[in-house]
């Protein structure tokens, strides 16, 4: 499922497409199509198809999984921010205090 995500960011729609999987939690890959053609994103989906089995869509997933590994992030979600670790599910409260006291901004709009 990560690389029909990772390819959605090339049609601007990253988010849309990564939220909607883990809520449908569509199983296979025929299922992960049916879900996306009919999900109203307007996605391409003969581009999202050939990019999500693309070299760069896999070397973008690998340099996330490389990433986690070598910055001891063994479970998700994960964030890091500078040297601040933190893991596992938080609400947006916490989270948005947690972002907010590491000198980030949380970021509202999302999905625009």
């Amino acid at each position: 499922m990560a690389n029909y995500a990772e390819a959605a960011r090339n049609q601007g729609k990253f988010w849309e497409v990564h939220s909607l999987l883990f809520e449908k939690k569509p199983n296979g890959e025929d299922a992960v199509v049916e879900l996306l053609k009919n999900s109203g994103f307007g996605l391409d989906m003969d581009k999202l198809q050939k990019d999500a089995h693309s070299p760069e869509v896999a070397k973008e997933i690998q340099d996330d999984i490389n990433y986690a590994f070598s910055n001891n992030m063994i479970g998700t979600p994960s964030i890091k921010i500078g040297d601040k670790f933190e893991m596992g599910i938080k609400g947006y409260p916490e989270l948005k205090k947690w972002v907010s006291e590491n000198g980030g901004e949380p970021n509202y709009n999302i999905f625009k």
